[in-house]
């Protein structure tokens, strides 16, 4: 029979093998389980019982661990190692929040509620080991961010940039590693006010309207910062604003296409690098990483001050700035499921803060919403409220701004920006002695913010300044600016870098300038402009940048008006960047032109003696210029001001004669593949190549134009240049049939330029053609050949054979008919052109074309003709020798006074030389030989190094031959051997056209005279 077993014993069994089971364990009827006292009987049976069974167990006890059998042991201990090791595991993939990451997330707790100096107990540690939190990889970076903006608000100024540069890139750091820190407002702020700080205004002013448009605890400090770097976009030191011009009330209420027409307008003026600027403006640019706003994603703003599209400021909308927007501001989880609320509210473009003030506008509506809707800290509504009469001021509502100052007085806990405001009010007023006796206090002793300081160093400037400019008494007004400028010295040693030093440096600038110290006031205008880093981020309360832009064009420009070219070249060539590339080589080229001009001019206004050593400074001023003008198609090569720019500087080039580099800049405007005036620059690199010497390749240009462009104007002036080519290559035939064309075009009249010179230029070619032909007939008279019509003689513009052009001679007739015309074309140039700079040319050749008609008759008397036909003749010889005589002496008369007062250019200097000769032969001629000796005489005591004077002594000899003096005869040509002997004639004039013998048959010729008895 089975034995009940109790306690552990019940749940096994041991077989006969020493196997353990196990039992089911038995469920006892109740009452079974009855006291133990009322068995008790039973349980000394059962004492007995396991006792014996004790004995048993004992026995088999060898084979359990713990009381336990082995197998089962072993399967515990595997289940607890397994459970070990499933903890270790979890603990290892699920770790728990670290000690580090606790100490992080308390610092960044102390950092936004204030209490830098318990966070930085924190994170100095953590700093040091460069702890990582991988469950918040941007905190530690946000951390030291805001840690770094706290440190460079108490830092001293110098070490205040470099530390928000480091607090920027901690930031930046931060939102990289964690995209949606940028949503916190903390973030938001240190972000926001450290890029104003370091001057980025144009990627904080996103970030001041977004915190200035959302409540949170940064909003007060938002919206003053907005105000005042919004105030910093316009000048506060106009008289008075200027009305806002329709268009940009057009623009203003039509955001995109004010954009737009920026945009455009820029690129129609003069920026070729319109692309390249609207990637360098963007908030990204520069150095400023990615750290983008929301309201990047919408549409950027207009210019903010340049006037060309460089800069954006957004302004938030009336409605938005009202402070009811729906938005958060982080971005796209924002608005409570408005789907509008998802872009960041955008401000209206702000087209020219200059011209009109709609953004400052809007700045009003944020504090009255401000300072109505909120229970403000005294100090926060003591900054709003003298923020607000600030920017009431700069508009010029003067009554609102006093009304603003009332509260402020009532509330205020900054005394001394209550002082700067309550100046500003009284210099509003003109009152500057009340103004000066708030601001004297502040610029004694230690004050709690330096900036007020500064501000009232530069208000008592500008109040003693604004009074010198009223005072009528010289000596107070000057003592007034002096002292002005003392308090402007102060400013600029102990605030170096401030927004008041720098417009500080501009009045200093002004003033030293409009006193004539150019040196130094060019020196300051430099140091101003070097403030600048980037344009994009200039922002200055008291002088915008088109303000600062305005007063040094004008320094410029009045500058070059008062002819200080060297200043105005030195200060246009500091401007960038606050001037582009383009505008400032706009600048020196415009500059360079004006210097020549002028130089130019002053050179023509001089005496032609004085002349010759001033060409070539006046040509390297020129040289200046068309370098100025190259640099400037330079920098605009993608523009459509590109080929001016070409042009300009070629012209420039042939002003200083370098027709090299004049041909340079012609190629390349032909390059640009002009259309309008493709017929005139073939026309000036044809007459380009005529100045090189380059006649072959010039005339097949001259011809082309002909023929392709027949209709166009440029198309007679390669009529002119294609004469003046055949002429100088000797070709009088074809140079006088282009002539003739010219004049006889029915789409020309007299009063064209071009019609003008054909009428000379022909008149003159005939002259010499018939002289050629003159000469040719003389030579074969002399070899007793009488000139047939159908001979043929060669001719040229000098007294040189030129081959290749043959004129048909028909004798003495034909050549006189040739030298008729010629008088007739000479004659009527000087009665439709009397004041033409070449009337004296045109007279000159007029008496030569008559002189050579009379020589003509001469010849023609000495052939057997009737006794009527020789009266007649003669007649007519004496006419035109007294013709020629008169225009003669007339022309020498006329250049003898010239040159007495203003001088002889080169040109009328030679006419002038040949006419004192050309009167002596005349006299010769008509046999006035004391007349004539004298005029001689005259001659070579003026040109005694002339080779005429061989020829002057000739005629003289002949003359006192003449007159029965043979040995004042002899001694005329003895003179003449002298100068040859003694070489006071130098050799070079005899390589010119003065003489048509050399020096060794002058002296052949002299000596055989004299052995023939003269």
């Amino acid at each position: 029979m089975a034995t009940r077993r109790t306690g552990i014993d019940s749940l096994f069994e041991v077989d006969d093998k020493n196997r353990c089971k196990f039992l089911r364990p038995a469920i006892l009827p109740d009452h079974e389980t009855a006291p133990m006292a009322t068995h008790s009987s039973t349980a000394d049976a059962h004492g007995q019982h396991g006792k014996k069974e004790g004995h048993e167990q004992s026995a088999k006890s060898a084979g359990k661990i713990l009381g336990l059998p082995k197998r089962l042991a072993i399967l515990g201990a595997g289940l607890s190692g397994g459970i070990l090791l499933l903890a270790l595991v979890c603990w290892w993939l699920f770790p728990g929040e670290s000690t580090e990451a606790i100490h992080l997330a308390n610092a960044v707790k102390l950092l936004e509620e204030g209490h830098f100096e318990e966070a930085t107990e924190l994170l100095q540690p953590l700093i040091e080991s460069q702890f990582l939190d991988a469950e918040a990889p941007g905190r530690m970076a946000y951390a030291q961010g805001l840690l770094g903006y706290q440190e460079a608000r108490n830092s001293e100024k110098e070490m205040e940039l470099p530390r928000l540069a480091s607090a920027i890139a901690f930031l930046r750091d931060a939102q990289s590693r964690e995209p949606e820190i940028r949503k916190n407002p903390t973030w938001q702020n240190a972000m926001a006010q450290s890029l104003y700080r370091t001057g980025a205004i144009e990627e904080a002013r996103p970030w001041l309207v977004q915190l200035s448009t959302i409540e949170n605890a940064f909003q007060p400090q938002a919206v003053d910062t907005l105000c005042a770097l919004d105030l910093s976009l316009v000048d506060i030191n106009r008289v008075a604003p200027p009305a806002p011009s329709p268009t940009a009330e057009a623009h203003a209420s039509q955001p995109h296409a004010a954009d737009a027409h920026s945009q455009e307008t820029h690129a129609d003026t003069h920026d070729p690098h319109a692309s390249e600027k609207s990637h360098s403006h963007e908030p990204a640019a520069a150095g400023h990483g990615n750290a983008h706003p929301p309201a990047a994603k919408t549409k950027p703003a207009a210019d903010h001050g340049t006037g060309h599209g460089t800069g954006h400021s957004e302004k938030q909308s009336s409605k938005e700035s009202e402070g009811h927007g729906h938005s958060t501001g982080h971005g796209d989880n924002a608005g409570h499921g408005d789907d509008a609320a998802e872009a960041e509210p955008e401000e209206p473009p702000f087209i020219d803060p200059y011209a009109s003030l709609p953004m400052l506008e809007g700045d009003l509506k944020r504090l009255a919403h401000l300072l109505e809707g909120q229970k403000l800290s005294p100090e926060d509504r003591t900054m709003l409220l003298l923020r607000r009469a600030d920017v009431l001021l700069a508009l010029e509502r003067t009554l609102e701004a006093e009304a603003a100052m009332q509260l402020a007085r009532n509330s205020s806990t900054d005394p001394d920006g209550l002082a700067i405001q309550e100046a500003r009010l009284a210099m509003a007023k003109r009152k500057f002695a009340e103004a000066e006796k708030h601001l004297l206090p502040l610029t004694e002793g230690k004050r709690p913010n330096l900036r007020h300081v500064s501000t009232a160093l530069y208000l008592l400037a500008r109040c003693a300044l604004e009074q010198s400019s009223v005072e009528t008494a010289l000596n107070e007004q000057l003592a007034l600016r002096g002292q002005g400028m003392k308090r402007l010295r102060d400013l600029l040693v102990r605030f170096v870098g401030t927004e008041e030093a720098v417009v500080g440096m501009i009045d200093m600038a002004d003033i030293h300038r409009l006193e004539g110290n150019t040196e130094r006031a060019i020196e300051l205008y430099i140091g101003a402009v070097r403030t600048i880093v980037r344009l994009e981020d200039y922002h200055n309360r008291w002088l915008s940048q088109t303000a600062f832009r305005d007063r040094l064009r004008n320094a410029w420009k009045l500058w070059v008006e008062n002819g200080k070219y060297a200043e105005a070249l030195a200060l246009a060539e500091s401007l960038p960047p606050l001037f582009d590339r383009v505008e400032t080589a706009e600048l020196v080229a415009n500059t360079t032109r004006a210097w020549a001009m002028t130089q130019q001019e002053e050179y023509d206004q001089l005496p032609e003696s004085l002349k010759p050593p001033k060409l070539a400074q006046v040509r390297s001023r020129w040289k200046a210029s068309a370098r100025a003008w190259y640099q400037l198609a330079q920098t605009r090569k993608m523009n459509f001001r590109y080929p001016e720019d070409l042009w300009e500087s070629s012209s420039d080039s042939i002003a200083a004669a370098d027709y090299k580099s004049a041909l340079e800049r012609v190629d390349e405007y032909l390059a640009t593949l002009p259309r309008e005036m493709l017929a005139t620059a073939l026309v000036r690199k044809a007459g380009l190549m005529m100045d090189l010497d380059r006649l072959d390749e010039a005339i097949p240009i001259l011809e082309s134009v002909q023929q392709k462009f027949p209709s166009d104007p440029s198309s007679y002036k390669a009529q002119v240049r294609l004469a003046k080519a055949f002429t100088e290559k000797g070709d009088l035939f074809r140079a006088e049939t282009q002539w003739r064309t010219i004049l006889a075009s029915e789409t020309l009249t007299p009063e064209a330029a071009e019609w003008n010179e054909a009428l000379l230029r022909l008149g003159c070619l005939l002259v010499d053609r018939g002289i050629l032909l003159r000469q040719d007939a003389d030579k074969k008279g002399a070899k007793g050949n009488s000139p047939t019509p159908a001979q043929t003689v060669s001719v040229s513009s000098n007294t040189s054979d030129l081959p290749g052009t043959y004129i048909p001679d028909a004798g003495i007739d034909s050549i006189r008919a040739v030298q008729i015309e010629a008088s007739s074309r000479l004659t009527e140039f000087l009665a439709r052109y009397p004041n033409d700079p070449s009337e004296v040319q045109a007279m000159y050749q007029l008496a030569r074309s008559q002189r050579e008609q009379a020589r003509l008759i001469r010849n023609a008397l000495k052939s057997p003709l009737a006794e009527a036909v020789k009266l007649r003749l003669a007649e007519q010889q004496k006419i035109l020798d007294e013709q020629s005589l008169d225009n003669l002496v007339k022309l020498r008369d006329t250049l003898n006074k010239q040159a007495n007062q203003t001088g002889l250019n080169t040109l009328h200097e030679a006419i002038l030389a040949n006419t004192a000769f050309d009167v002596g032969h005349q006299l010769f001629e008509l046999r006035r030989d004391k007349d004539a000796i004298m005029a001689y005489n005259t001659a070579i005591n003026r040109y005694r190094n002339n080779p005429q004077v061989l020829s002057a002594f000739l005629q003289m000899a002949e003359a006192y031959r003449r007159m029965g003096k043979p040995a004042e005869a002899r001694s005329m040509l003895e003179q003449g051997r002298v100068i040859l002997r003694q070489k006071q004639i130098p050799d070079s004039a005899f390589d010119n056209l003065g003489s048509s013998l050399t020096r060794e048959e002058w002296e052949l010729w002299l000596e055989k005279i004299s052995q023939l008895g003269h």
